[in-house]
């Protein structure tokens, strides 16, 4: 369906210690491209979190 409309890659970022979302992702077909250490300051919490970056692109 994307790829009827066009789209070669979707982008996307999610945090490192979110493994379910990563899992998923994963078996959408996303691959891991990258990792922006410390990148992102959870309002709750008084340390920084690792996020990935991951990419879908047709085949």
């Amino acid at each position: 369906m994307l790829q009827a409309e066009g789209f070669l890659r979707i982008e996307l970022m999610v945090e490192a210690d979110n493994e379910k979302a990563i899992a998923l992702y994963q078996k959408l077909g996303f691959c891991i491209e990258g990792t922006l250490k410390q990148y992102v300051k959870r309002k709750d919490q008084n340390h920084y979190v690792d996020e990935q970056y991951m990419a879908w692109m047709m085949s």
